[in-house]
Protein backbone atom coordinates (compact mmCIF):
# COMPACT_ATOMS: atom_id res chain seq x y z
CA UNK A 1 0.00 0.00 0.00
CA UNK A 2 2.84 2.39 0.83
CA UNK A 3 4.36 1.68 -2.58
CA UNK A 4 1.10 2.61 -4.30
CA UNK A 5 0.70 5.77 -2.24
CA UNK A 6 4.24 6.85 -2.91
CA UNK A 7 3.73 6.29 -6.63
CA UNK A 8 0.84 8.77 -6.88
CA UNK A 9 2.14 11.88 -8.69
CA UNK A 10 1.42 14.83 -6.41
CA UNK A 11 3.98 17.34 -7.59
CA UNK A 12 2.99 20.98 -7.94
CA UNK A 13 3.03 20.76 -11.72
CA UNK A 14 0.84 17.64 -11.79
CA UNK A 15 -1.75 19.06 -9.41
CA UNK A 16 -1.71 22.37 -11.28
CA UNK A 17 -2.26 20.58 -14.57
CA UNK A 18 -5.27 18.72 -13.21
CA UNK A 19 -6.78 21.91 -11.81
CA UNK A 20 -6.37 23.54 -15.22
CA UNK A 21 -8.07 20.55 -16.87
CA UNK A 22 -11.03 20.86 -14.52
CA UNK A 23 -11.41 24.58 -15.18
CA UNK A 24 -11.11 24.17 -18.94
CA UNK A 25 -13.64 21.35 -19.04
CA UNK A 26 -16.19 23.20 -16.90
CA UNK A 27 -15.86 26.30 -19.06
CA UNK A 28 -16.00 24.34 -22.32
CA UNK A 29 -19.26 22.59 -21.44
CA UNK A 30 -20.85 25.82 -20.27
CA UNK A 31 -19.85 27.64 -23.47
CA UNK A 32 -21.26 24.83 -25.61
CA UNK A 33 -24.57 25.26 -23.82
CA UNK A 34 -24.61 29.04 -24.19
CA UNK A 35 -23.97 28.83 -27.92
CA UNK A 36 -27.31 27.12 -28.45
CA UNK A 37 -29.61 28.61 -25.81
CA UNK A 38 -30.88 31.97 -24.60
CA UNK A 39 -29.38 33.31 -21.41
CA UNK A 40 -29.10 36.41 -19.27
CA UNK A 41 -25.98 37.82 -17.68
CA UNK A 42 -25.03 39.36 -14.36
CA UNK A 43 -21.79 41.32 -14.27
CA UNK A 44 -19.92 43.51 -11.82
CA UNK A 45 -16.40 44.55 -10.90
CA UNK A 46 -14.47 45.17 -7.70
CA UNK A 47 -10.97 46.05 -6.58
CA UNK A 48 -9.02 43.39 -4.68
CA UNK A 49 -5.50 43.29 -3.25
CA UNK A 50 -2.74 45.27 -4.97
CA UNK A 51 -5.47 47.52 -6.47
CA UNK A 52 -6.29 44.80 -8.98
CA UNK A 53 -9.64 45.33 -10.73
CA UNK A 54 -11.53 42.07 -11.12
CA UNK A 55 -14.52 41.52 -13.41
CA UNK A 56 -16.93 38.64 -12.69
CA UNK A 57 -19.75 37.44 -14.94
CA UNK A 58 -22.52 34.97 -14.15
CA UNK A 59 -25.13 33.60 -16.52
CA UNK A 60 -28.61 32.21 -16.00
CA UNK A 61 -29.93 29.80 -18.60
CA UNK A 62 -32.07 26.71 -19.14
CA UNK A 63 -30.02 23.53 -19.30
CA UNK A 64 -30.70 20.30 -21.17
CA UNK A 65 -32.69 18.97 -18.21
CA UNK A 66 -35.08 21.92 -18.53
CA UNK A 67 -33.88 23.51 -15.31
CA UNK A 68 -32.95 27.13 -14.71
CA UNK A 69 -29.25 27.15 -13.82
CA UNK A 70 -26.87 29.87 -12.64
CA UNK A 71 -23.17 29.49 -13.37
CA UNK A 72 -19.98 31.51 -13.21
CA UNK A 73 -18.97 32.31 -16.79
CA UNK A 74 -15.63 34.07 -16.46
CA UNK A 75 -13.28 36.04 -14.24
CA UNK A 76 -11.12 38.67 -15.95
CA UNK A 77 -8.77 41.46 -14.94
CA UNK A 78 -9.45 45.04 -16.01
CA UNK A 79 -6.06 46.45 -16.94
CA UNK A 80 -6.88 50.16 -16.59
CA UNK A 81 -10.17 51.79 -15.60
CA UNK A 82 -13.51 50.22 -14.66
CA UNK A 83 -15.77 52.31 -16.89
CA UNK A 84 -18.71 50.80 -18.71
CA UNK A 85 -16.87 50.99 -22.02
CA UNK A 86 -13.92 49.03 -20.62
CA UNK A 87 -16.21 46.39 -19.15
CA UNK A 88 -18.10 46.09 -22.42
CA UNK A 89 -14.86 45.69 -24.35
CA UNK A 90 -13.74 42.89 -22.04
CA UNK A 91 -17.10 41.12 -22.34
CA UNK A 92 -17.11 41.53 -26.12
CA UNK A 93 -13.59 40.12 -26.40
CA UNK A 94 -14.56 37.06 -24.39
CA UNK A 95 -17.72 36.40 -26.39
CA UNK A 96 -15.94 36.82 -29.71
CA UNK A 97 -13.16 34.53 -28.56
CA UNK A 98 -15.64 31.82 -27.53
CA UNK A 99 -18.04 32.41 -30.45
CA UNK A 100 -21.00 33.09 -28.15
CA UNK A 101 -23.76 35.36 -29.54
CA UNK A 102 -24.09 38.71 -27.79
CA UNK A 103 -27.66 38.42 -26.48
CA UNK A 104 -29.43 39.38 -23.25
CA UNK A 105 -26.40 40.86 -21.51
CA UNK A 106 -26.94 43.53 -18.85
CA UNK A 107 -24.72 46.44 -19.93
CA UNK A 108 -25.74 49.76 -21.41
CA UNK A 109 -23.15 49.67 -24.21
CA UNK A 110 -24.76 46.53 -25.58
CA UNK A 111 -27.97 48.35 -26.50
CA UNK A 112 -26.38 49.31 -29.80
CA UNK A 113 -25.53 45.66 -30.44
CA UNK A 114 -28.67 44.04 -29.00
CA UNK A 115 -31.77 46.22 -29.62
CA UNK A 116 -34.45 46.02 -26.96
CA UNK A 117 -31.98 45.00 -24.28
CA UNK A 118 -33.30 45.10 -20.71
CA UNK A 119 -30.98 46.69 -18.14
CA UNK A 120 -31.40 46.43 -14.37
CA UNK A 121 -29.83 48.26 -11.44
CA UNK A 122 -29.21 45.77 -8.62
CA UNK A 123 -32.25 45.85 -6.31
CA UNK A 124 -30.20 44.83 -3.26
CA UNK A 125 -27.89 47.78 -3.82
CA UNK A 126 -30.88 50.09 -4.20
CA UNK A 127 -32.37 48.85 -0.95
CA UNK A 128 -29.02 49.37 0.76
CA UNK A 129 -28.93 52.99 -0.48
CA UNK A 130 -32.42 53.61 0.90
CA UNK A 131 -31.32 52.47 4.36
CA UNK A 132 -28.56 55.11 4.43
CA UNK A 133 -30.99 58.05 4.22
CA UNK A 134 -31.57 59.23 7.80
CA UNK A 135 -32.88 62.44 9.36
CA UNK A 136 -30.47 64.84 11.07
CA UNK A 137 -31.12 63.53 14.58
CA UNK A 138 -30.94 59.85 13.64
CA UNK A 139 -27.83 60.42 11.56
CA UNK A 140 -26.18 62.11 14.54
CA UNK A 141 -27.17 59.16 16.74
CA UNK A 142 -25.55 56.78 14.27
CA UNK A 143 -22.36 58.85 14.49
CA UNK A 144 -22.33 58.56 18.28
CA UNK A 145 -22.79 54.79 18.02
CA UNK A 146 -19.97 54.36 15.50
CA UNK A 147 -17.67 56.58 17.58
CA UNK A 148 -18.40 54.51 20.67
CA UNK A 149 -17.73 51.24 18.87
CA UNK A 150 -14.48 52.56 17.41
CA UNK A 151 -13.42 53.95 20.78
CA UNK A 152 -13.66 50.47 22.26
CA UNK A 153 -12.67 48.25 19.34
CA UNK A 154 -9.72 50.28 18.05
CA UNK A 155 -7.83 50.08 21.34
CA UNK A 156 -6.72 46.62 22.43
CA UNK A 157 -6.67 47.53 26.11
CA UNK A 158 -10.15 49.07 25.97
CA UNK A 159 -11.43 46.03 24.14
CA UNK A 160 -10.11 43.66 26.80
CA UNK A 161 -11.51 45.76 29.66
CA UNK A 162 -14.87 45.95 27.92
CA UNK A 163 -14.88 42.19 27.45
CA UNK A 164 -14.21 41.76 31.17
CA UNK A 165 -17.01 44.19 32.08
CA UNK A 166 -19.45 42.24 29.90
CA UNK A 167 -18.51 39.05 31.73
CA UNK A 168 -19.05 40.73 35.09
CA UNK A 169 -22.47 42.00 33.97
CA UNK A 170 -23.36 38.52 32.72
CA UNK A 171 -24.11 39.83 29.23
CA UNK A 172 -25.15 37.40 26.52
CA UNK A 173 -22.53 38.90 24.20
CA UNK A 174 -19.09 40.16 25.12
CA UNK A 175 -18.00 41.92 21.93
CA UNK A 176 -19.27 44.83 19.88
CA UNK A 177 -19.47 44.49 16.10
CA UNK A 178 -17.70 46.86 13.74
CA UNK A 179 -19.72 48.52 11.00
CA UNK A 180 -18.38 47.83 7.50
CA UNK A 181 -19.95 50.00 4.80
CA UNK A 182 -19.55 47.48 1.98
CA UNK A 183 -21.36 44.74 3.90
CA UNK A 184 -25.09 44.93 3.28
CA UNK A 185 -26.16 43.62 6.69
CA UNK A 186 -23.33 45.13 8.72
CA UNK A 187 -25.06 48.26 10.01
CA UNK A 188 -28.13 46.39 11.21
CA UNK A 189 -26.08 43.78 13.05
CA UNK A 190 -23.86 46.46 14.58
CA UNK A 191 -26.90 48.39 15.85
CA UNK A 192 -28.59 45.29 17.24
CA UNK A 193 -25.49 44.26 19.20
CA UNK A 194 -24.93 47.83 20.40
CA UNK A 195 -28.47 48.05 21.74
CA UNK A 196 -28.14 44.73 23.55
CA UNK A 197 -24.96 45.96 25.26
CA UNK A 198 -26.12 49.58 25.61
CA UNK A 199 -26.00 49.86 29.41
CA UNK A 200 -22.58 48.22 29.58
CA UNK A 201 -21.23 50.48 26.83
CA UNK A 202 -22.48 53.63 28.57
CA UNK A 203 -21.02 52.53 31.88
CA UNK A 204 -17.67 51.67 30.31
CA UNK A 205 -17.42 54.99 28.45
CA UNK A 206 -17.99 56.96 31.66
CA UNK A 207 -14.36 56.38 32.59
CA UNK A 208 -12.71 56.94 29.20
CA UNK A 209 -15.03 59.41 27.43
CA UNK A 210 -17.67 60.96 29.74
CA UNK A 211 -18.92 63.32 27.03
CA UNK A 212 -19.68 60.48 24.60
CA UNK A 213 -21.29 58.49 27.40
CA UNK A 214 -23.60 61.39 28.25
CA UNK A 215 -24.54 61.87 24.59
CA UNK A 216 -25.43 58.21 24.24
CA UNK A 217 -27.67 58.31 27.32
CA UNK A 218 -29.72 61.01 25.62
CA UNK A 219 -30.00 58.87 22.45
CA UNK A 220 -31.21 55.68 24.09
CA UNK A 221 -34.57 55.76 22.29
CA UNK A 222 -32.88 56.45 18.95
CA UNK A 223 -30.61 53.43 19.42
CA UNK A 224 -33.60 51.20 20.16
CA UNK A 225 -35.56 52.52 17.18
CA UNK A 226 -32.62 52.18 14.78
CA UNK A 227 -31.96 48.62 15.94
CA UNK A 228 -35.59 47.67 15.23
CA UNK A 229 -35.81 49.44 11.87
CA UNK A 230 -32.55 48.02 10.57
CA UNK A 231 -33.64 44.55 11.64
CA UNK A 232 -36.58 44.96 9.27
CA UNK A 233 -34.36 46.36 6.51
CA UNK A 234 -32.02 43.40 6.92
CA UNK A 235 -34.95 41.00 6.64
CA UNK A 236 -35.87 42.55 3.30
CA UNK A 237 -32.25 42.47 2.18
CA UNK A 238 -31.93 38.76 2.98
CA UNK A 239 -35.13 37.96 1.07
CA UNK A 240 -33.68 39.69 -1.99
CA UNK A 241 -30.52 37.60 -1.82
CA UNK A 242 -30.10 33.97 -2.77
CA UNK A 243 -30.12 31.86 -5.90
CA UNK A 244 -32.90 31.93 -8.49
CA UNK A 245 -34.47 35.21 -7.39
CA UNK A 246 -36.54 36.55 -10.28
CA UNK A 247 -38.54 39.74 -10.85
CA UNK A 248 -41.79 38.22 -9.65
CA UNK A 249 -40.32 37.30 -6.27
CA UNK A 250 -38.44 40.60 -5.96
CA UNK A 251 -41.55 42.64 -6.75
CA UNK A 252 -43.49 40.80 -4.05
CA UNK A 253 -40.82 41.46 -1.41
CA UNK A 254 -40.49 45.17 -2.23
CA UNK A 255 -44.22 45.92 -2.55
CA UNK A 256 -44.93 44.07 0.69
CA UNK A 257 -42.33 46.08 2.60
CA UNK A 258 -43.59 49.40 1.23
CA UNK A 259 -47.11 48.53 2.36
CA UNK A 260 -45.81 47.58 5.80
CA UNK A 261 -44.16 50.99 6.18
CA UNK A 262 -47.59 52.64 6.14
CA UNK A 263 -48.73 50.33 8.92
CA UNK A 264 -45.56 50.90 10.92
CA UNK A 265 -45.89 54.69 10.71
CA UNK A 266 -49.57 54.54 11.66
CA UNK A 267 -48.90 52.27 14.64
CA UNK A 268 -45.95 54.38 15.74
CA UNK A 269 -48.16 57.47 15.79
CA UNK A 270 -50.52 55.67 18.21
CA UNK A 271 -47.58 54.39 20.29
CA UNK A 272 -48.49 50.85 19.28
CA UNK A 273 -44.96 49.40 19.40
CA UNK A 274 -45.55 45.68 18.86
CA UNK A 275 -43.45 45.82 15.67
CA UNK A 276 -40.68 47.68 17.55
CA UNK A 277 -39.80 45.33 20.42
CA UNK A 278 -36.64 47.16 21.50
CA UNK A 279 -38.40 50.51 21.54
CA UNK A 280 -41.38 49.01 23.33
CA UNK A 281 -39.39 48.12 26.44
CA UNK A 282 -38.09 51.67 26.85
CA UNK A 283 -39.82 54.47 28.74
CA UNK A 284 -42.86 56.31 27.38
CA UNK A 285 -42.10 58.11 24.13
CA UNK A 286 -42.44 61.87 23.95
CA UNK A 287 -44.25 63.67 21.13
CA UNK A 288 -40.92 64.85 19.73
CA UNK A 289 -39.61 61.27 19.57
CA UNK A 290 -42.75 60.02 17.86
CA UNK A 291 -42.52 62.80 15.30
CA UNK A 292 -38.90 61.94 14.42
CA UNK A 293 -39.60 58.23 14.08
CA UNK A 294 -42.83 58.66 12.10
CA UNK A 295 -41.16 61.12 9.74
CA UNK A 296 -38.33 58.67 9.14
CA UNK A 297 -40.74 55.84 8.32
CA UNK A 298 -42.62 58.08 5.88
CA UNK A 299 -39.35 59.21 4.30
CA UNK A 300 -38.26 55.58 4.04
CA UNK A 301 -41.43 54.77 2.14
CA UNK A 302 -40.96 57.70 -0.25
CA UNK A 303 -37.36 56.66 -0.93
CA UNK A 304 -38.42 53.07 -1.59
CA UNK A 305 -41.13 54.20 -4.00
CA UNK A 306 -38.66 56.44 -5.84
CA UNK A 307 -35.83 53.94 -6.14
CA UNK A 308 -38.08 51.00 -6.98
CA UNK A 309 -40.45 52.83 -9.29
CA UNK A 310 -39.70 50.48 -12.18
CA UNK A 311 -40.22 47.34 -10.11
CA UNK A 312 -43.40 48.61 -8.43
CA UNK A 313 -44.92 49.47 -11.82
CA UNK A 314 -43.78 46.26 -13.47
CA UNK A 315 -46.89 44.65 -14.91
CA UNK A 316 -47.15 40.96 -14.15
CA UNK A 317 -50.01 39.40 -16.14
CA UNK A 318 -52.22 37.19 -14.01
CA UNK A 319 -51.95 34.40 -16.57
CA UNK A 320 -48.21 34.13 -15.90
CA UNK A 321 -48.85 32.92 -12.35
CA UNK A 322 -51.82 30.75 -13.28
CA UNK A 323 -52.80 30.47 -16.95
CA UNK A 324 -55.69 28.10 -16.18
CA UNK A 325 -57.81 30.46 -14.09
CA UNK A 326 -56.92 33.86 -15.55
CA UNK A 327 -59.34 35.85 -17.70
CA UNK A 328 -57.62 36.65 -20.99
CA UNK A 329 -60.55 38.05 -22.94
CA UNK A 330 -59.00 41.54 -22.87
CA UNK A 331 -55.52 40.42 -23.89
CA UNK A 332 -53.86 40.94 -27.25
CA UNK A 333 -55.27 38.55 -29.89
CA UNK A 334 -51.87 36.94 -30.42
CA UNK A 335 -52.01 35.65 -26.81
CA UNK A 336 -55.64 34.59 -26.73
CA UNK A 337 -55.36 31.54 -28.96
CA UNK A 338 -52.29 29.95 -27.34
CA UNK A 339 -53.74 30.65 -23.87
CA UNK A 340 -56.97 28.97 -24.88
CA UNK A 341 -55.03 25.96 -26.15
CA UNK A 342 -53.05 25.89 -22.93
CA UNK A 343 -56.14 26.14 -20.74
CA UNK A 344 -57.50 22.89 -22.15
CA UNK A 345 -54.15 21.09 -22.32
CA UNK A 346 -54.53 18.30 -19.75
CA UNK A 347 -50.83 17.43 -19.78
CA UNK A 348 -49.92 21.07 -19.18
CA UNK A 349 -52.32 21.22 -16.23
CA UNK A 350 -50.58 18.21 -14.71
CA UNK A 351 -47.18 19.88 -15.15
CA UNK A 352 -48.44 23.08 -13.52
CA UNK A 353 -49.77 21.24 -10.48
CA UNK A 354 -46.57 19.22 -10.13
CA UNK A 355 -43.87 21.83 -10.73
CA UNK A 356 -45.30 25.30 -10.03
CA UNK A 357 -45.35 28.28 -12.38
CA UNK A 358 -41.57 28.71 -12.82
CA UNK A 359 -40.65 25.17 -13.86
CA UNK A 360 -43.96 24.91 -15.74
CA UNK A 361 -43.13 27.71 -18.16
CA UNK A 362 -39.66 26.33 -18.71
CA UNK A 363 -41.13 22.98 -19.74
CA UNK A 364 -43.79 24.62 -21.93
CA UNK A 365 -41.47 27.06 -23.71
CA UNK A 366 -41.15 25.00 -26.89
CA UNK A 367 -44.82 24.03 -27.00
CA UNK A 368 -46.06 27.61 -26.53
CA UNK A 369 -43.25 29.86 -27.85
CA UNK A 370 -45.45 32.97 -28.15
CA UNK A 371 -46.31 32.81 -24.45
CA UNK A 372 -42.71 32.06 -23.52
CA UNK A 373 -41.57 35.27 -25.23
CA UNK A 374 -43.80 37.21 -22.82
CA UNK A 375 -42.67 35.27 -19.76
CA UNK A 376 -38.97 34.59 -20.17
CA UNK A 377 -37.55 37.91 -18.96
CA UNK A 378 -39.69 37.80 -15.83
CA UNK A 379 -38.23 34.40 -14.96
CA UNK A 380 -34.68 34.60 -16.29
CA UNK A 381 -33.49 38.20 -15.82
CA UNK A 382 -31.29 38.88 -12.79
CA UNK A 383 -32.85 41.48 -10.46
CA UNK A 384 -29.62 41.84 -8.45
CA UNK A 385 -25.86 41.24 -8.54
CA UNK A 386 -25.99 38.91 -5.55
CA UNK A 387 -24.05 36.09 -7.26
CA UNK A 388 -21.21 38.41 -8.26
CA UNK A 389 -21.02 39.91 -4.77
CA UNK A 390 -20.88 36.42 -3.29
CA UNK A 391 -18.17 35.50 -5.77
CA UNK A 392 -16.10 38.55 -4.89
CA UNK A 393 -16.38 37.66 -1.20
CA UNK A 394 -15.07 34.20 -2.05
CA UNK A 395 -12.13 35.78 -3.89
CA UNK A 396 -11.13 37.68 -0.75
CA UNK A 397 -11.18 34.44 1.25
CA UNK A 398 -9.19 32.51 -1.35
CA UNK A 399 -6.46 35.14 -1.70
CA UNK A 400 -4.90 34.69 1.72
CA UNK A 401 -1.32 35.69 2.49
CA UNK A 402 -0.13 32.16 1.79
CA UNK A 403 -1.84 32.18 -1.62
CA UNK A 404 -1.06 35.70 -2.76
CA UNK A 405 0.58 34.46 -5.98
CA UNK A 406 -2.51 32.53 -7.07
CA UNK A 407 -3.78 33.47 -10.53
CA UNK A 408 -7.36 34.02 -9.48
CA UNK A 409 -8.68 34.51 -13.02
CA UNK A 410 -7.55 30.98 -13.93
CA UNK A 411 -8.33 29.03 -10.77
CA UNK A 412 -11.39 30.71 -9.31
CA UNK A 413 -13.90 28.72 -11.35
CA UNK A 414 -12.99 25.48 -9.58
CA UNK A 415 -13.44 27.11 -6.18
CA UNK A 416 -16.98 28.34 -6.71
CA UNK A 417 -18.57 26.88 -9.85
CA UNK A 418 -21.23 24.28 -9.15
CA UNK A 419 -21.15 22.88 -12.68
CA UNK A 420 -19.52 19.54 -11.83
CA UNK A 421 -20.13 16.16 -13.42
CA UNK A 422 -18.09 15.30 -16.47
CA UNK A 423 -15.17 17.52 -15.52
CA UNK A 424 -14.56 15.57 -12.34
CA UNK A 425 -14.93 12.25 -14.16
CA UNK A 426 -12.33 13.39 -16.65
CA UNK A 427 -9.87 14.37 -13.93
CA UNK A 428 -10.59 11.14 -12.05
CA UNK A 429 -9.74 9.09 -15.15
CA UNK A 430 -6.59 11.13 -15.65
CA UNK A 431 -5.59 10.47 -12.04
CA UNK A 432 -6.06 6.73 -12.46
CA UNK A 433 -3.95 6.73 -15.61
CA UNK A 434 -1.22 8.69 -13.85
CA UNK A 435 -1.38 6.39 -10.85
CA UNK A 436 -1.23 3.04 -12.65
CA UNK A 437 1.21 4.36 -15.21
CA UNK A 438 3.70 5.11 -12.44
CA UNK A 439 3.30 1.92 -10.41
CA UNK A 440 5.95 -0.64 -11.13
CA UNK A 441 4.59 -4.18 -11.12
Amino acid sequence: MNTITQSIPLSNDTVSKRIDEMAADVEERLIDTLKSTEFVMQIDESTIRENEALLLAYVRFINRNEEIREELLFVRNLATNTKGSSIFKKVEEYFNEKNIPLTNIVASHLKSVVPGLMTVHCIVHRQHLVSKNLSGRLHESIRYIINAVNKIKSNALNNRFFHKLCEENDEEFERLLLHTEVRWLSKGKCLRRFHELFDTVVKFLESIDPSLSSSLKLRRLDVAYLADVFDKLNEVNIKLQGDKINFLKAKGVICSFISKLDLLASNMGRQELYQFPSLGIERQLQAEDLDVFCCHLKQLKEDMETRFYDLINLEVPTWVLNPFTADFAQLHPKLQEPLTDLKYDCEAQSHFQSYGYEAFWVKMRNTYPILWEEVKLLLLAFPSTYLVERGLSAVQQILSKSRNMLKITERFKNEINKNGGDSFKKVKNHCYKSLWGNIQV
